[in-house]
């Protein structure tokens, strides 16, 4: 499965949701827990890049592979199903 869920170590924040691309974890924009915006960003080891101009684009693409992804598994397990 494409998507990842972190734990925080504050109770106040959200658990990020993101994406795996590849080798790196799309991170998509969020608002903090006081409100204020985060961008999105990408994150590999200790690499991290915000992507000040793309996040929207980049978290649709990603919503959209993981729906994909998601009725092929559907469709290959039912076909195995019958196997």
């Amino acid at each position: 499965m494409s998507e990842f869920t972190t734990n925080t170590a504050s109770a106040e924040s959200a658990a990020p949701v993101g994406h795996w691309l590849g080798a790196w974890i799309f991170i998509p924009a969020s608002l903090g827990p006081t409100g204020e915006h985060r961008n999105g960003y990408l994150r590999r080891g200790g690499d991290h890049v915000p992507l000040l101009h793309c996040s929207v684009d980049l978290a649709e693409f990603a919503e959209l592979m993981a729906d994909i992804e998601a009725e092929f598994s559907r469709g290959y397990a039912a076909r195995q199903e019958r196997v």
